[in-house]
């Protein structure tokens, strides 16, 4: 009797720290990614100075920060990460989505920026996104961008979204 094996390709799963407030934040997180095979939840803090702290001599692929963290908040702690020399890339996920703060997130380092209102999916297809090297901003967010002027961000990086 034969058994026909077959070989599955090794593609490494993509490493996603959450540092989320509340919980409420964390757990849809969670939820989101927990059927994703191409996502691994590494773990979940609560506020920047306990991000800073786990990342110290770690490097995880996909930070997904809020950014209003307790203690320092999530551009604070983005800057102090990446001072670090540590190569993780950042994507806010955050209720703070007025235009300013979207196009300080871009300036400071942000690969990605996604209001809470979006869909659940671009969360995901966010983190996809960034981790091939790639920038996201969801919709809504470019939307309020669009609004204002552009020329105030480097929007180079999200030429694809522009056309």
């Amino acid at each position: 009797m034969t058994e026909n094996l077959q070989m599955k390709r090794y593609i490494p799963r993509i490493q996603v720290l959450i540092a989320q407030e509340t919980l409420e934040y964390s757990d849809k997180l969670r939820e989101i990614f927990k059927d994703d095979p191409d996502i691994y939840l590494i773990g979940v803090v609560a506020d920047g100075r306990e991000l800073v702290s786990w990342m110290l001599n770690r490097q995880i692929d996909i930070i997904v920060t809020d950014m209003s963290l307790p203690i320092m908040d999530g551009l604070f702690t983005m800057q102090l990460i990446s001072n670090l020399n540590n190569k993780s890339k950042f994507i806010f996920f955050t209720d703070y989505d007025d235009e300013w703060l979207i196009r300080k997130a871009i300036n400071m380092g942000a690969a990605g920026f996604v209001s809470r209102n979006s869909e659940d999916a671009c969360i995901k297809d966010a983190i996809k996104v960034v981790y091939r090297g790639g920038a996201y901003i969801d919709i809504d967010s470019l939307k309020k961008l669009s609004q204002y002027n552009l020329k105030a961000v480097d929007m180079s990086k999200f030429s694809e979204y522009l056309t």
